[in-house]
């Protein structure tokens, strides 16, 4: 499986697409990928892969393009009705397969012994997640200015918020940014994705639900 992730690595990413797109600074395209393998569920600042890249921004906004219009990642936006209050304008970044981005960090370790187990964690969930939205559902997150954050919003006929938590529960503890998002919106149901953990507590009318990863 290694090698043939590898080999995916080498010949899509690193030739076809480069040769479809007549990439022409190719150092800095490829270095753009690894930075944005390190930076699953962050905020993507392209001032800063501006300046890490020595590129212009223009560039880095088309790479950025190629890279969501090619399936490698995708740039998730945020949930907002209050722009004072709100992040309405920064999107976070994440990788469509999880195998692909392992090969462009040449990392394929156990997830128990990584140091990025909770990227790789809250990343598989979001993969799971997109498979299964329907036409008419989109995924968001949410953060106010405050810095209260919900790892996941799905936005439809209801609003659902997901909080993803690669920790040990030993009873239903609600997240303070759930618990924000909850406050904010009051929502009918909500979710805590876990590694391992069956449960529920209802807060103010709303039903939080805790479920291992595998359940999604």
């Amino acid at each position: 499986k290694t090698v043939l992730l590898l080999e995916i690595y080498r010949s899509y990413i690193r030739k076809d697409i480069k040769d479809f797109a007549e990439i022409e600074n190719v150092p800095a395209f490829n270095n753009l990928i690894e930075l944005l393998s390190h930076q699953i569920g962050n905020l993507v600042n392209i001032s800063d892969l501006t300046n890490s890249l020595s590129i212009s921004r223009p560039t880095v906004e088309n790479n950025l393009f190629l890279l969501q219009n090619t399936f490698i990642v995708l740039e998730l936006p945020p949930f907002y009705t209050n722009r004072r209050q709100e992040i309405v304008k920064s999107s976070k970044v994440f990788f469509y397969d999880i195998g692909l981005r392992n090969s462009i960090m040449r990392n394929f370790e156990p997830l128990l012994q990584r140091t990025d187990k909770g990227m790789l964690f809250e990343n598989s969930v979001f993969s799971e997640l997109c498979k299964q939205l329907s036409f008419l559902e989109t995924l968001h997150f949410w953060r106010s200015k405050s810095k209260a954050e919900v790892d996941f919003i799905i936005r439809g006929k209801d609003i659902i918020p997901i909080e993803v938590k690669y920790s040990n529960f030993n009873s239903p503890k609600i997240p303070s940014g759930l618990r924000s998002f909850i406050n904010t919106y009051n929502p009918k149901a909500a979710f805590v994705i876990t590694f391992d953990y069956f449960g529920e507590k209802l807060l103010q009318g709303t039903h939080v639900f805790f479920i291992p990863a595998w359940c999604i």
